[in-house]
């Protein structure tokens, strides 16, 4: 993937039946924060790279589409093993795509459930 997502450790699964899939193994000495948790950011980081890659995956890639908005909701802490991120979109209309994305651990339970809109924008219209 490149950058930050290499920083992190986020893994392309690729689209599935499930929706658009990342993972990330986590490491405590890069994801923990003092609580010994895997701190919201990187959460969050991997949910917005979730919802972009899922878009992507859909769309034609030189369409420059920036955020609009993101929300997103804590449901459950992180701490080790693997976390498995899937993506799906939600509604896509000329200007705007709606993704929605979560984020569960290795048993199953959801910690962060999120949703992003994007504004579909050709490179050239920059």
């Amino acid at each position: 993937m490149g950058g930050f997502n290499d920083l992190l450790g986020i893994e392309i699964v690729g689209q599935t039946a499930e929706g658009y899939v990342l993972s990330l193994e986590i490491d405590g000495a890069k994801h923990h924060h003092d609580m010994g948790m895997v701190h919201g950011g990187v959460l969050l980081s991997l949910l917005d790279t979730l919802l972009s890659k899922t878009l992507r995956a859909e769309w034609d890639t030189t369409v420059y589409a920036p955020t609009l908005s993101i929300s997103v909701n804590f449901f459950r802490p992180a701490q080790s093993g693997t976390i498995k991120a899937i993506g799906n979109i939600v509604n896509k209309s000329q200007n705007t795509c709606c993704v929605e994305g979560c984020l569960y651990n290795e048993t199953g339970k959801l910690l962060v459930q999120g949703a992003a809109i994007f504004f579909l924008k050709g490179l050239a219209e920059n």
